[in-house]
């Protein structure tokens, strides 16, 4: 009997998979009707990075939720189809948010729970906050920063305020593709009196010659982040790291006062200094 059974949900799986991944057209369509990329973006990027952003938690969890929020559109926009989707795209949104500050809720909530030496045990590093560990809570690879005591209250707003900025800006229609450029931070809390700092925990390895293709999409979000007013202020070899799946990812933003233009400058320097050229004047 359990053989059977086995057998019969080995048989069913693929009809499961075709039923919730839908083709690479209606794909691309659905999230850019949702606002989750923009136009270039869903022509650019290869099916493998479309599927990893259809399958995230925001869009499962618009997924899921979209007969509803389709009839409350419905309702507001009273037959008028093109107020419909403006409604639809603003609840879309609303909803993503809301997915985020849940997750980032519940993660601080379960690093509030433990101690220093709970932390120790992850120790990856020293950095310009502090010591750097790694844990997980809330079934979620996380990176803990704990702020030091002799910080400057400028330098710690500083950086706090990028980051803020730069979740505003993954929530703006079509830019939460954008968010393989950085370790998303989830917020700040208390570790044993001691205050820590929060963000995602992804592998990552310094960059290589055979990167730089990618460094032309990164150089696109760095584009976009400067429109909104983002600095990152530190572009350097060490800021610069590489996800398993080719994407360029800057870490470390707000660490110093800069201007568009000098993490434009910074960034071009590594990239010819990865391919052994002379570095730009």
């Amino acid at each position: 009997m359990l053989t059977r059974l086995l057998l019969l949900l080995l048989l069913l799986v693929p009809f499961v998979q075709a039923a919730t991944c839908p083709t690479p057209d209606v794909m691309k369509v659905t999230l850019l009707e949702r606002g989750l990329i923009d136009a270039d973006t869903a022509q650019r990027w290869p099916i493998e990075r479309l599927k990893e952003l259809w399958n995230s938690r925001e869009n499962q969890f618009i997924e899921r939720e979209k007969a509803r929020l389709e009839r409350v559109a419905e309702q507001e926009a009273s037959g008028n189809a093109a107020l419909k989707q403006e409604l639809l795209s603003g609840l879309y949104r609303t909803s993503v948010k809301g997915v985020t500050a849940k997750r980032n809720a519940d993660v601080l909530a379960g690093v509030k729970t433990m101690t220093l030496a709970d932390l120790k045990k992850g120790y990856l590093a020293s950095g310009s906050f502090g010591d750097v560990y790694r844990t997980r809570v809330a079934g979620q690879d996380v990176v803990v920063k704990v702020v030091r005591p002799d910080m400057p209250s400028e330098l710690y707003a500083m950086q706090k305020e990028a980051y803020m900025k730069l979740e505003d800006f993954l929530h703006s229609p079509g830019n939460l593709a954008y968010a393989k450029h950085i370790a998303r931070y989830r917020g700040e809390t208390t570790v044993s009196g001691v205050k820590v700092v929060v963000f995602d925990y992804a592998a990552m390895k310094p960059l290589t010659k055979t990167d730089v293709p990618q460094m032309a999409e990164a150089m696109d979000f760095l584009r976009k982040a400067h429109a909104r007013g983002i600095i990152h202020g530190d572009i350097a070899k060490d800021n610069v790291q590489v996800r398993p799946d080719g994407a360029v990812v800057f870490i470390d933003w707000g660490g110093r006062r800069a201007t568009a233009q000098d993490d434009l400058d910074a960034f071009m320097r590594l990239r010819n200094r990865l391919l052994g050229r002379t570095p730009a004047p």
